[in-house]
């Protein structure tokens, strides 16, 4: 896995701008095809235009793929520090098993819950199927591999996982070798695992971004904590295709007009309207409409969120036509899912084209702010 790109055309360098202190939140970057995966487990890279996307991995943090190995002789280059299930010997730089039962090849390992790890193999086989898996409390496995070749599996830890291992049937017969188990850098990667509800990649005029049909595409990220903070900064790069329904672009939890602690940028805001719908809420909500943007049209809207001291602003394409100060309730932001493309992914389908998406648990002004614009426009096309 390559090395993620920093920059933008306009020179701005997100993370060590917006996130260089940790600041909870996520950014999701389509036009780095090495962040994408057409499935969740992260078997198939996205190369081309048409691919769908199951995995996208937040670049907030550092680079992905920045952990060591932690698998001890993965290239077998000794027979030790595996143990050998039924079938299974270690010889001539490679694990082998034959057929006859179904077993595993295994080593002790400690996992972390809730992170991604990165798992490399390559497979000699002449029968049979083999999946790598994470075991200890529950079972967390990868693919299954009936061919031959080198492959990635992603995969999310659980808690109790302390063992890699290989599952063989019992037809399985072959090899294994060059074993590798990174760690991804912390990071709240968006995901989805019905391959019915991926949302594609487009390439198209000099232009990445992720098409959403209307319907049932949507992404999710694991739980993200909030909780520290009652500021948020939202940049999205967007094309909306059609005002016909209402529909979610992005959305923290199952809905803004249940969870307290919750924020939606909504596009259209309503079946047959031609606005955007701006929403923050701490235990009252803040909802804000501009309207006069008819679909189809391509926007950067930024949304700056306080709860405490209750300020809601909303910029379209840099200029602010949001400033409210409507109460937003008590409260910080809360510990929950980003949800992108649908309401906890069963409603109001987003009918357009993601091209960037930056959520930041602060407040951001100044130099920062209009960089962030300026990156995020030029995304989708823009000059800001």
């Amino acid at each position: 896995m390559g090395l993620l790109l920093l920059m933008g055309g306009s020179g701005f360098d997100v993370r060590a701008q917006l996130f260089a202190a940790g600041e909870a939140g996520a950014w999701y970057d389509p036009s780095d095809f090495s962040t994408m995966w057409q499935d969740a487990a992260g078997d198939t890279p996205v190369t081309a235009s048409g691919d769908p996307v199951g995995l996208i991995l937040d670049k907030s943090r550092s680079g992905p793929s920045m952990g060591s190995n932690q698998i001890t002789n993965g290239g077998f280059g000794a027979d030790s520090d595996w143990t050998k299930g039924t079938g299974w010997t270690i010889g001539s730089g490679v694990a082998t098993k034959a057929a006859g039962s179904a077993s595993v090849l295994s080593q002790a390992q400690t996992m972390t819950a809730g992170r991604y790890y990165i798992v490399t193999y390559t497979i000699t086989r002449t029968a049979g199927s083999i999946t790598p898996q994470f075991a200890g409390g529950s079972t967390v496995s990868g693919t299954a591999r009936s061919t031959s070749g080198t492959f990635t599996d992603i995969m999310t830890a659980v808690s109790g996982n302390n063992t890699v291992q290989f599952s063989a049937d019992a037809s399985f017969a072959g090899t294994v070798d060059d074993v590798s188990v990174k760690v991804l850098s912390a990071g709240n990667h968006a995901y989805q695992v019905s391959s019915a509800a991926r949302p594609t990649l487009t390439v198209s005029s000099g232009l990445t971004g992720l098409v959403f049909d209307g319907t049932d595409d949507f992404l999710q990220t694991n739980t993200i904590d909030f909780t520290a903070s009652d500021e948020m900064s939202i940049f999205a790069g967007i094309r909306k295709s059609s005002d016909t329904s209402r529909s979610m672009v992005v959305e923290l939890g199952q809905s803004w007009q249940i969870d307290n602690g919750s924020f939606g940028i909504e596009a259209p805001q309503g079946n047959g309207l031609d606005g955007f719908r701006l929403v923050s809420r701490g235990t009252t909500s803040n909802s804000q409409t501009p309207t006069g943007y008819a679909a189809p049209t391509t926007r950067l809207i930024t949304m700056l969120a306080d709860i405490s001291a209750p300020s809601l602003v909303g910029r379209i394409g840099g200029v602010q036509v949001v400033n409210s100060t409507a109460s937003q309730g008590t409260g910080n932001f809360s510990s929950n899912r980003i949800f992108i493309g649908r309401r906890n992914g069963t409603e109001i389908a987003f009918n357009g084209i993601v091209y960037q998406l930056i959520v930041r648990g602060l407040l951001t002004s100044g130099v920062k702010l209009t960089g962030a614009e300026r990156f995020a426009g030029a995304k989708a096309g823009l000059t800001i």
